[in-house]
């Protein structure tokens, strides 16, 4: 039997969550029985090269501005020419655009990945995404904390919902391995970081939703306490949103006297020459679904500091793997820092703690083969396509 096509539609290929996990689901989807393509609704992004090297098909629409009804009917044609077995959508934007034409393309039913508590949707945004659930047999969230959401907040029907946790790369997990002490002060040579300096970071998107103005009170309280502490930020500003943000980071870093301090790293993929060379994680988000970068860090033998934001607490485990504080709360955030940073014995058991729980309950496989169960239950169920025009 030839594999079933299974199309994506994305907005772009950004180095973020949900495109990461995508990029890994598609690389390690079993290919006898599946084909992947995709759809990226806006532009490609640095993850493009991945996607090609696993010989996945990519096709970029070229979305202008918020509303782009040209867009429709450009997704409708790839749709009604690649005539695909089933669709799995990848958060608010393709999740509206992918529905929309999947309907009026008569395409199959959708399959719509929710990745985040999204704290920022209007009664408009939530009364769309109950209307076009209509169309997806299944909403995947990432987190217990989407799901709820997605049912409490969104109107989402319960039995619709499935929750499947992010996944890590086994090659990522060992190329972020904890290093020892001599490897460690060779990353933080390349870094840039002073000899003998204590180091937090963080890996986020420069945007409001991961309150990096927290985080840089955050780090000057800390700097207070810790003549020798240093900061790195691993982060990239691509919208004219973003690049305000970071101009307002940096106006905050200035005004604090960190400038010194704090390494703005920009958007990086070799996070391996990066986390390892950290003394404590430290993320201060708004909203989160199941956050990769603190998945990431624990892989990396890193205790972690963050806010209880959408399904972090799923992820660490409170005075085992990290310490959690309230969203907002710079004063418990910079306490649970401080209290670890003076304890290095802590650090070092909470890291060992976090390093095998992400490689004992997180690895890529268990992702990957509860997506294809889900696939395997929609064809069962008849995934037809429905009638053009059909209501949704």
């Amino acid at each position: 039997m030839r594999p079933r096509v299974v199309a994506h539609v994305i907005a772009t290929l950004g180095v973020g969550g949900a495109e990461k996990q995508m990029v890994l689901l598609l690389r390690e989807l079993d290919r006898r029985r599946f084909r992947p393509v995709v759809a990226c609704t806006t532009r490609a992004g640095p993850l493009l090269d991945a996607l090609r090297d696993a010989e996945v098909e990519v096709a970029i629409l070229g979305k202008r501005g918020p509303v782009d009804p040209l867009l429709l009917w450009r997704l409708r044609a790839w749709m009604r020419r690649l005539q695909p077995d089933l669709i799995h959508t990848w958060m608010f934007t393709a999740n509206t655009w992918g529905r929309l034409a999947a309907w009026f393309a008569g395409a199959p039913p959708v399959i719509a990945a929710e990745r985040c508590v999204d704290l920022w949707k209007t009664p408009l945004h939530r009364g769309l995404d109950r209307l076009l659930a209509r169309r997806s047999p299944r909403v995947l969230a990432n987190s217990q904390a989407v799901a709820r959401f997605l049912v409490q907040r969104e109107g989402i029907p319960e039995e619709r919902v499935r929750v499947i946790p992010n996944g890590l790369d086994p090659a990522d997990a060992e190329r972020l391995r904890p290093r020892d002490a001599a490897e460690a002060s060779a990353l933080r040579r390349a870094l840039g970081l002073p000899e003998g300096a204590v180091v937090v970071g963080d890996v986020s998107r420069l945007d409001a939703k991961n309150d990096l103005l927290s985080w840089t009170e955050v780090v000057a309280r800390l700097a207070a306490r810790f003549p020798s502490l240093a900061a790195v930020l691993v982060g990239g500003a691509s919208s004219r949103v973003e690049r305000r943000y970071a101009r307002r980071l940096e106006a905050a870093l200035r005004e604090r006297g960190l400038l010194g301090r704090v390494r703005l790293l920009g958007a990086r993929r070799d996070l391996e020459n990066v986390l390892p060379a950290l003394d404590l994680f430290l993320h201060t988000s708004v909203m989160e679904g199941f956050p990769n970068c603190i998945m990431e860090a624990m892989a990396a033998g890193l205790p972690v500091v963050a806010t209880r934001a959408g399904g972090t607490d799923e992820l660490v485990v409170e005075g085992t793997t990290g310490r959690l504080a309230a969203v907002g709360d710079v004063a418990a955030l910079a306490e649970a820092a401080a209290a670890l940073l003076v304890d290095p014995e802590r650090r070092r058991r909470m890291g060992e703690a976090g390093a095998s729980r992400v490689r004992e309950e997180f690895g890529a496989r268990r992702m990957v083969e509860a997506t294809e169960m889900i696939y395997d239950e929609v064809l069962r169920a008849g995934g037809a396509r429905m009638p053009r025009g059909a209501a949704i």
